[in-house]
Protein backbone atom coordinates (compact mmCIF):
# COMPACT_ATOMS: atom_id res chain seq x y z
CA UNK A 1 0.00 0.00 0.00
CA UNK A 2 1.24 3.02 -0.58
CA UNK A 3 2.87 5.40 1.73
CA UNK A 4 1.68 8.79 1.96
CA UNK A 5 3.80 11.62 3.40
CA UNK A 6 2.13 13.44 6.65
CA UNK A 7 2.35 17.39 5.73
CA UNK A 8 2.01 20.52 7.28
CA UNK A 9 -0.09 21.99 4.84
CA UNK A 10 0.08 26.14 4.89
CA UNK A 11 -3.52 28.71 4.46
CA UNK A 12 -3.29 28.50 1.52
CA UNK A 13 -5.22 25.43 1.38
CA UNK A 14 -8.04 27.18 3.06
CA UNK A 15 -7.82 30.09 0.80
CA UNK A 16 -8.17 27.43 -2.22
CA UNK A 17 -11.21 25.52 -0.14
CA UNK A 18 -12.94 28.70 -0.80
CA UNK A 19 -12.30 30.25 -3.71
CA UNK A 20 -15.06 30.37 -6.86
CA UNK A 21 -14.46 27.15 -9.07
CA UNK A 22 -14.72 26.96 -12.34
CA UNK A 23 -17.12 24.54 -14.10
CA UNK A 24 -15.87 21.03 -14.94
CA UNK A 25 -16.80 19.16 -18.18
CA UNK A 26 -16.72 15.36 -18.91
CA UNK A 27 -14.31 13.78 -20.52
CA UNK A 28 -15.06 12.45 -24.37
CA UNK A 29 -17.41 9.63 -24.64
CA UNK A 30 -15.13 8.06 -27.62
CA UNK A 31 -11.98 8.49 -25.39
CA UNK A 32 -13.79 6.46 -22.40
CA UNK A 33 -14.62 3.88 -24.52
CA UNK A 34 -11.40 3.67 -25.71
CA UNK A 35 -9.68 3.62 -22.34
CA UNK A 36 -12.38 1.18 -21.51
CA UNK A 37 -10.95 -1.13 -23.85
CA UNK A 38 -7.26 -1.36 -22.49
CA UNK A 39 -8.44 -2.10 -18.86
CA UNK A 40 -8.62 -5.92 -17.72
CA UNK A 41 -11.86 -6.92 -16.39
CA UNK A 42 -10.78 -6.81 -12.67
CA UNK A 43 -10.01 -4.25 -10.18
CA UNK A 44 -6.75 -2.90 -10.14
CA UNK A 45 -3.92 -2.03 -7.82
CA UNK A 46 -0.02 -1.42 -8.25
CA UNK A 47 0.53 -3.40 -5.15
CA UNK A 48 -0.65 -6.94 -5.51
CA UNK A 49 -3.34 -8.92 -3.66
CA UNK A 50 -3.15 -10.22 -0.22
CA UNK A 51 -3.00 -14.28 -2.54
CA UNK A 52 0.43 -13.08 -3.85
CA UNK A 53 2.40 -14.74 -1.53
CA UNK A 54 5.74 -14.93 -3.21
CA UNK A 55 5.65 -11.35 -3.28
CA UNK A 56 4.63 -10.22 0.70
CA UNK A 57 6.55 -13.09 1.65
CA UNK A 58 9.63 -11.04 0.85
CA UNK A 59 7.97 -7.62 2.12
CA UNK A 60 7.61 -10.09 5.30
CA UNK A 61 11.45 -10.84 5.19
CA UNK A 62 12.71 -6.74 4.46
CA UNK A 63 14.26 -5.82 7.53
CA UNK A 64 11.70 -2.83 7.97
CA UNK A 65 8.90 -5.37 8.95
CA UNK A 66 9.50 -6.14 12.60
CA UNK A 67 8.41 -2.72 13.47
CA UNK A 68 5.29 -2.88 11.19
CA UNK A 69 4.72 -6.35 12.46
CA UNK A 70 5.12 -4.80 16.18
CA UNK A 71 2.82 -1.48 15.79
CA UNK A 72 0.32 -3.87 14.21
CA UNK A 73 0.31 -6.07 17.20
CA UNK A 74 -0.03 -3.14 19.45
CA UNK A 75 -2.73 -1.36 17.20
CA UNK A 76 -4.80 -4.22 17.50
CA UNK A 77 -5.69 -4.04 21.17
CA UNK A 78 -6.66 -0.66 20.56
CA UNK A 79 -10.25 1.11 19.32
CA UNK A 80 -9.89 3.28 16.30
CA UNK A 81 -8.98 6.96 17.19
CA UNK A 82 -11.73 8.76 18.04
CA UNK A 83 -12.44 12.11 15.86
CA UNK A 84 -15.04 13.97 18.90
CA UNK A 85 -16.85 17.00 17.17
CA UNK A 86 -14.71 19.33 19.71
CA UNK A 87 -12.00 18.64 18.23
CA UNK A 88 -13.15 19.06 14.49
CA UNK A 89 -14.36 22.54 15.64
CA UNK A 90 -11.58 23.87 16.89
CA UNK A 91 -10.28 25.61 13.85
CA UNK A 92 -13.14 27.45 13.40
CA UNK A 93 -12.95 28.74 16.90
CA UNK A 94 -9.27 29.34 17.35
CA UNK A 95 -7.36 28.58 13.97
CA UNK A 96 -6.22 25.38 15.79
CA UNK A 97 -5.80 22.62 13.27
CA UNK A 98 -3.04 20.29 14.89
CA UNK A 99 -4.94 18.67 17.79
CA UNK A 100 -7.27 17.64 15.12
CA UNK A 101 -4.81 16.53 12.87
CA UNK A 102 -2.25 14.88 15.19
CA UNK A 103 -5.38 12.21 15.56
CA UNK A 104 -6.76 12.16 12.07
CA UNK A 105 -3.04 10.78 10.69
CA UNK A 106 -2.34 8.75 13.59
CA UNK A 107 -5.59 6.75 13.17
CA UNK A 108 -4.86 6.59 9.52
CA UNK A 109 -1.31 5.21 10.07
CA UNK A 110 -2.54 2.47 11.95
CA UNK A 111 -5.20 1.52 9.82
CA UNK A 112 -2.30 0.72 7.38
CA UNK A 113 -0.29 -1.11 9.47
CA UNK A 114 -2.89 -3.21 10.01
CA UNK A 115 -3.37 -4.20 6.47
CA UNK A 116 0.22 -4.25 5.94
CA UNK A 117 0.49 -6.60 8.80
CA UNK A 118 -2.17 -8.72 7.71
CA UNK A 119 -1.13 -8.84 3.82
CA UNK A 120 2.09 -10.80 5.08
CA UNK A 121 1.05 -12.56 8.31
CA UNK A 122 -2.28 -13.74 6.04
CA UNK A 123 -3.09 -15.66 9.47
CA UNK A 124 -6.74 -13.45 9.90
CA UNK A 125 -5.65 -12.16 13.28
CA UNK A 126 -5.89 -8.44 12.01
CA UNK A 127 -8.82 -8.66 9.96
CA UNK A 128 -11.46 -7.59 13.10
CA UNK A 129 -9.08 -4.49 13.99
CA UNK A 130 -9.21 -3.87 10.43
CA UNK A 131 -12.84 -3.79 10.28
CA UNK A 132 -13.17 -1.93 13.29
CA UNK A 133 -11.75 1.10 11.51
CA UNK A 134 -13.39 0.81 8.59
CA UNK A 135 -17.00 0.64 10.33
CA UNK A 136 -14.95 3.64 12.62
CA UNK A 137 -14.37 5.66 8.87
CA UNK A 138 -18.01 4.82 8.17
CA UNK A 139 -19.04 6.63 11.27
CA UNK A 140 -17.16 9.55 10.80
CA UNK A 141 -19.00 12.80 9.83
CA UNK A 142 -16.47 13.91 7.41
CA UNK A 143 -13.10 12.61 6.18
CA UNK A 144 -12.35 16.44 5.38
CA UNK A 145 -10.20 18.07 6.84
CA UNK A 146 -11.18 21.46 9.34
CA UNK A 147 -8.89 23.79 7.46
CA UNK A 148 -10.53 22.32 4.16
CA UNK A 149 -13.88 22.87 5.53
CA UNK A 150 -15.35 26.33 4.41
CA UNK A 151 -18.20 27.51 6.22
CA UNK A 152 -18.19 23.87 8.00
CA UNK A 153 -20.57 22.59 5.37
CA UNK A 154 -19.02 18.81 5.49
CA UNK A 155 -19.32 18.96 8.86
CA UNK A 156 -23.14 19.86 9.80
CA UNK A 157 -23.80 17.93 6.50
CA UNK A 158 -24.73 20.29 3.94
CA UNK A 159 -22.01 19.33 1.60
CA UNK A 160 -19.74 16.90 0.49
CA UNK A 161 -16.54 17.60 -0.83
CA UNK A 162 -13.60 16.15 -1.61
CA UNK A 163 -9.75 17.37 -0.43
CA UNK A 164 -6.40 16.46 -0.45
CA UNK A 165 -6.95 13.74 2.78
CA UNK A 166 -10.73 12.52 2.04
CA UNK A 167 -9.61 11.39 -1.32
CA UNK A 168 -6.55 9.41 0.22
CA UNK A 169 -8.74 7.81 2.97
CA UNK A 170 -11.14 6.70 -0.28
CA UNK A 171 -7.94 5.69 -1.65
CA UNK A 172 -6.77 3.81 0.77
CA UNK A 173 -10.03 2.09 2.11
CA UNK A 174 -10.52 0.78 -1.56
CA UNK A 175 -7.41 -0.73 -2.08
CA UNK A 176 -7.79 -2.54 1.15
CA UNK A 177 -10.86 -4.15 -0.67
CA UNK A 178 -8.71 -4.80 -3.42
CA UNK A 179 -6.00 -6.74 -0.98
CA UNK A 180 -7.98 -8.35 0.95
CA UNK A 181 -11.21 -9.02 -0.74
CA UNK A 182 -13.39 -11.90 0.82
CA UNK A 183 -11.02 -11.93 4.04
CA UNK A 184 -13.29 -9.11 4.78
CA UNK A 185 -16.72 -9.68 5.92
CA UNK A 186 -19.37 -9.59 2.85
CA UNK A 187 -21.12 -6.27 5.35
CA UNK A 188 -17.53 -4.72 5.51
CA UNK A 189 -17.31 -5.00 2.16
CA UNK A 190 -20.41 -2.97 1.27
CA UNK A 191 -20.12 -0.70 4.08
CA UNK A 192 -16.83 0.37 2.43
CA UNK A 193 -18.25 0.75 -1.12
CA UNK A 194 -20.79 2.72 0.04
CA UNK A 195 -19.51 5.64 1.82
CA UNK A 196 -16.35 5.16 -0.66
CA UNK A 197 -19.19 5.88 -3.54
CA UNK A 198 -21.22 8.60 -1.30
CA UNK A 199 -18.31 10.46 -0.23
CA UNK A 200 -16.06 10.77 -3.22
CA UNK A 201 -17.67 9.02 -5.93
CA UNK A 202 -20.54 10.67 -6.21
CA UNK A 203 -19.55 14.20 -5.64
CA UNK A 204 -16.95 13.80 -8.33
CA UNK A 205 -19.30 12.22 -10.41
CA UNK A 206 -21.58 15.16 -10.24
CA UNK A 207 -19.35 17.89 -10.50
CA UNK A 208 -17.84 15.95 -14.04
CA UNK A 209 -20.44 15.01 -15.37
CA UNK A 210 -23.60 17.59 -14.72
CA UNK A 211 -22.13 20.44 -13.25
CA UNK A 212 -24.17 19.60 -9.85
CA UNK A 213 -21.39 20.04 -7.15
CA UNK A 214 -18.41 22.20 -7.99
CA UNK A 215 -14.89 20.80 -6.88
CA UNK A 216 -12.37 23.09 -7.20
CA UNK A 217 -9.43 21.31 -7.42
CA UNK A 218 -10.49 19.59 -11.23
CA UNK A 219 -9.43 22.91 -12.94
CA UNK A 220 -7.24 24.47 -10.50
CA UNK A 221 -3.05 24.32 -11.03
CA UNK A 222 -1.70 23.81 -7.78
CA UNK A 223 -1.10 19.65 -6.34
CA UNK A 224 -3.87 19.83 -5.38
CA UNK A 225 -5.30 18.15 -8.51
CA UNK A 226 -2.60 16.16 -8.96
CA UNK A 227 -3.06 14.66 -5.78
CA UNK A 228 -6.64 14.36 -5.69
CA UNK A 229 -7.08 12.86 -9.49
CA UNK A 230 -4.33 9.68 -8.27
CA UNK A 231 -6.54 8.98 -5.20
CA UNK A 232 -9.50 9.25 -6.94
CA UNK A 233 -8.73 7.66 -9.87
CA UNK A 234 -6.80 4.98 -7.64
CA UNK A 235 -9.40 4.84 -5.95
CA UNK A 236 -11.73 3.80 -8.24
CA UNK A 237 -9.47 0.98 -10.18
CA UNK A 238 -9.48 -0.60 -6.93
CA UNK A 239 -12.95 -0.61 -6.06
CA UNK A 240 -15.21 -0.25 -9.15
CA UNK A 241 -16.53 -3.45 -11.14
CA UNK A 242 -17.12 -2.27 -14.31
CA UNK A 243 -14.65 -1.62 -16.73
CA UNK A 244 -16.47 1.44 -18.38
CA UNK A 245 -17.39 3.14 -15.04
CA UNK A 246 -13.41 2.63 -14.28
CA UNK A 247 -12.35 4.15 -17.79
CA UNK A 248 -14.58 7.03 -17.16
CA UNK A 249 -12.47 7.88 -13.96
CA UNK A 250 -8.83 7.32 -15.79
CA UNK A 251 -10.38 9.74 -18.56
CA UNK A 252 -11.20 12.22 -16.97
CA UNK A 253 -7.89 11.97 -14.42
CA UNK A 254 -6.11 12.35 -18.11
CA UNK A 255 -8.38 15.40 -18.88
CA UNK A 256 -7.54 17.08 -15.98
CA UNK A 257 -4.12 16.81 -14.93
CA UNK A 258 -3.29 19.19 -18.06
CA UNK A 259 -4.47 21.82 -15.38
CA UNK A 260 -1.84 21.06 -13.10
CA UNK A 261 1.26 20.82 -15.27
CA UNK A 262 -0.11 24.22 -16.60
CA UNK A 263 0.70 25.71 -13.32
CA UNK A 264 4.88 25.36 -14.47
CA UNK A 265 6.90 27.50 -16.34
CA UNK A 266 9.12 26.71 -18.34
CA UNK A 267 12.10 26.36 -16.31
CA UNK A 268 9.59 23.76 -14.44
CA UNK A 269 9.13 26.09 -11.37
CA UNK A 270 6.39 25.45 -8.92
CA UNK A 271 5.35 28.34 -7.47
CA UNK A 272 4.29 26.17 -3.95
CA UNK A 273 8.47 25.18 -3.89
CA UNK A 274 9.81 22.07 -4.30
CA UNK A 275 8.14 20.16 -1.07
CA UNK A 276 4.71 20.81 -3.01
CA UNK A 277 6.60 19.64 -6.47
CA UNK A 278 7.59 15.88 -4.61
CA UNK A 279 3.96 15.87 -3.31
CA UNK A 280 1.98 16.38 -6.37
CA UNK A 281 4.10 13.98 -8.26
Amino acid sequence: MKAHAILVLTAISAVFASAPVAAAQPPDAARIEQIAGWLGDGTYSPTPRIDDRAFWTSVGQSGRFADVAREAAAESKRSPAALPDDLYLEYSRNGNRSRYEAVYFRKLKAYRVLVIAECVENKGRFLEPIQRVITSYAADKTWVLPAHDSGLENFEGRNITIDLFSSEVACDLATTDHLLGQQLSESTRALLRKEVRRRVFDPYEHAVKDGRSRIGWITTTNNWNAVCLANVTGAALALLDRREERAFYVASAEKYIASFLSGFTADGYCSEGVGYWNYGF
